[in-house]
């Protein structure tokens, strides 16, 4: 990645401290921007890597080659402090050796931060104290923990991670990408090359290798589900030497709670806020050897990143805060957990990132059920704190367009010219040049022949003209982007691997290597992601193995008629009995689970398209309990008399019986055709959305009078 600016000494707020030059090149390959190197004072030997990972400017430093320990990485912070005077916290990021035992299960690659305990500050000096009388050895003093500011973001990535919100995984893919020379520091090297040996068994042999080693004396421990590092909490032992005895590292680990040991954060906590972060590369034992190190350099790098993704308050320096508003519109919520697209989310964050002066703006384009909006949702997740402003426009339609400006309108400070156009005073508010971080994001687009087309929808007059902020236009339309002239990066159908662990993730099957059958399933699929997820729904039901589904998959698919109603949104025949069939499937499964499910999902298909406000369905007592002030289905005071009279006397009946209301709703949303979104406060339902390929499915699934019904009940 190419510097991009030159910032000043004050604006880097920052400190990250690696020992080792491998870990100085991992912490750098995690930067978003790279930026221009400043000039040091000649009492500064300090060599310092520039850049930016969120909303945060990071000074990196590494300790002089082959000097280590408490006392050179004082000194160095000490002269990072100095020069870089708005540092308002540090990091000291880098590897460690484990302390594994029976309560925590520590493996090679795993993550360890410091946290206090009821007896330490997160790190102990375990070597610094006084030895009594009668031989026993006394520690004195306690280090400080790290700042408030940083514990409380990492108590909420903590519990992200918990809830499977983990992108570590993610982090080391793109920075593999994005360097390519390093891409085997990224990899993770595999369960069998992480061997534990029993205490007390010691080394074998002069080289590092462990083949000279007792193999009866290894640890027999269960295999990991996944390889995704563990992140482990608690408290870090430091002292001068390196913990190279598995006896002592047992005995200080049963009598401190020690997680892992390493040299320099002593050195540091008493003089410098920070937190300590580190990827084990060993057992602490004499069975040390360098083949995790990169990794773990790696593992701890991408912590790093992810924690400094969350909005972590200051804690002192000075800071320059923009003048603008902040404002952000909701995003739909990934309900399933994304895969693949590593190469399309590498080459949007290297385009948005790059230095190159002029509009940034991507068209992400593709059939229906590719993944699209995933793809969108996925890159707002895990980049939303590079911007100050995000605005997600539903642009299916020029009303829903409209609407959406004139909210975002309403948010901005209110001037003596408040009755123009919501869309000129949007536009103009994102093309001032003290409002520069933000990014717009056009979902849904549809597909038309010209570009005034479709209900006069001309997305041109919604964009900005400045060369600041980044626009992402999503769309089925594959000749938008050449009419634009943007970036274009066009989505296919994702690899049998990915297919396949959509699928299993869907399915409820947990398993670290995608199947052979799931393989399969997923080329009969072509690959589509909404298909897999259909297919994982039925699959979760437990009806059938997947092997007899992806026989009667078959079966289905060549009794489908070649021309479906699905064939318009995915441009070809064959992709259309796809889907048709998978949705078919999952259809007469959640009929025999619930038919106020099925009869939910009919007349949801009326309603809409776009995100539809759940006070719809749920009614008013449901709208004051989710927050939701739109109009809800009313029901006449004579039902008998109106065309809908058996869907309108079935809603109110399942409305007036919570429990089943909310057994129904449980089963939709287990099925995958609808999303349903919540508010982050409270938890109630607030919207929910259908897929335009469902809602097509659904439309033409059923009969004249159930469709004549509906339409009149929405």
């Amino acid at each position: 990645m190419s510097s991009s600016r030159k910032l000043k000494h004050h604006d880097y707020t920052v400190g990250w401290i690696s020992a080792l030059p491998l870990e100085m090149a991992t912490a750098k390959a995690m930067l978003n921007e790279v930026h221009t190197s400043l000039p040091v004072p000649k009492s500064d030997h300090n060599t310092y890597r520039l850049g930016k990972i969120a909303n945060h400017n990071i000074v990196i430093a590494c300790l002089p080659s082959g000097v280590y320990g408490h006392t050179s990485v004082a000194v160095a912070a000490q002269q990072m402090r100095s020069t870089f005077p708005s540092i308002n916290f540090g990091l000291m990021v880098g590897i460690g050796g484990g302390a594994p035992n029976d309560s925590v299960d520590i493996r090679l690659g795993d993550v360890v931060v410091s946290k206090p305990t009821d007896r330490f500050g997160g790190v102990v000096q375990y070597d610094y104290g006084k030895t009594l009388a009668d031989g026993a050895f006394h520690r004195t003093g306690t280090l400080n923990k790290p700042p408030e500011a940083l514990l409380t973001a990492i108590s909420d990535l903590q519990a992200n991670h918990i809830m499977g919100e983990n992108h570590i995984t993610s982090h080391l893919q793109m920075a593999a990408e994005a360097y390519p020379c390093m891409r085997s520091s990224f990899i993770y090297p595999g369960q069998d090359q992480d061997i534990l040996f029993k205490t007390p068994h010691r080394h074998q042999g002069s080289n590092a290798s462990c083949c000279g080693c007792n193999c009866s004396k290894i640890m027999t421990r269960s295999p990991r589900q996944s390889t995704e590092p563990r992140i482990h909490y608690g408290l870090i032992a430091s002292a001068n030497q390196v913990m190279k005895d598995a006896s002592t590292r047992d005995r200080l680990a049963r009598e401190l709670g020690v997680l892992c040991y390493e040299m320099e954060a002593a050195g540091l906590m008493d003089h410098f806020p920070c937190l300590v972060i580190r990827g084990i590369c060993d057992y602490s034992d004499s069975h040390k050897n360098k083949q995790w190190q990169n990794y773990a350099a790696a593992t701890a790098a991408a912590y790093a990143k992810e924690l400094l993704q969350f909005s972590i308050p200051s804690t002192g320096g000075s800071q320059r805060q923009n003048s603008t508003e902040k404002i952000r519109t909701k995003v739909p919520i990934l309900k399933t957990k994304f895969f693949g697209r590593q190469i399309e989310l590498v080459k949007t964050r290297q385009y948005f990132n790059s230095p190159k002066p002029g509009q940034k703006a991507v068209v992400v384009w593709g059939l229906s059920g590719y993944g699209k909006t995933q793809l969108a949702i996925h890159y707002i997740t895990t980049e939303q704190e590079s911007y100050q402003s995000i605005l997600w426009i539903d642009s299916s339609s020029t009303a829903m367009i409209d609407e959406s400006f004139e909210r975002i309108s309403s948010q901005i400070r209110p001037d003596s010219r408040n009755e123009r156009p919501a869309v000129d005073r949007v536009v103009e508010w994102l093309e001032q040049d003290t409002n520069r971080s933000w990014i717009m994001v056009f979902d849904g687009i549809p597909s038309f022949d010209d570009m005034s087309g479709c209900d006069g929808l001309d997305i041109r007059k919604y964009l900005p003209s400045c060369d600041h902020g980044h626009l992402l236009l999503i769309t089925t339309a594959s000749d938008l982007q050449s009419r634009l002239g943007f970036l274009e990066i066009q989505l296919q159908g994702v690899d049998e691997h990915t297919g396949s662990e959509i699928l299993l993730k869907c399915a409820g099957i947990r398993s670290s290597d995608p199947s052979v059958i799931g393989k399969a399933i997923s080329r009969k699929l072509d690959g589509v992601p909404l298909a897999l997820e259909q297919a994982g729904s039925f699959l979760s039901y437990g009806l059938i193995s997947m092997s007899d589904y992806n026989q009667q998959f078959q079966i289905r698919f060549l009794d489908k008629a070649l021309k479906t109603p699905v064939r318009r949104y995915v441009g070809s025949y064959e992709k259309g009995r796809t889907l048709w069939t998978a949705f078919d499937m999952l259809y007469d499964a959640l009929s025999q689970r619930s038919l106020d499910s099925v009869r939910l999902l009919n007349l949801a298909a009326f309603l809409g398209p776009g995100q539809i406000q759940f006070s719809v369905l749920s009614g008013p007592n449901g709208s004051a309990q989710t927050g939701c002030s739109e109009k809800s289905i009313t029901l006449p005071s004579d039902i008998s008399n109106t065309p809908s009279c058996s869907v309108l006397t079935w809603l109110e009946r399942l409305r007036s019986e919570t429990t089943d209301f909310a057994f129904a709703l449980g089963e939709l949303e287990s099925s995958g055709f609808i999303k349903l979104s919540r508010n982050s406060s409270d938890a109630n339902i607030d919207t929910f959305i259908i897929h335009d390929l469902v809602r097509s499915f659904i439309r033409f699934k059923m009969s004249r009078e159930d469709t004549l019904e509906n339409v009149a009940a929405a």
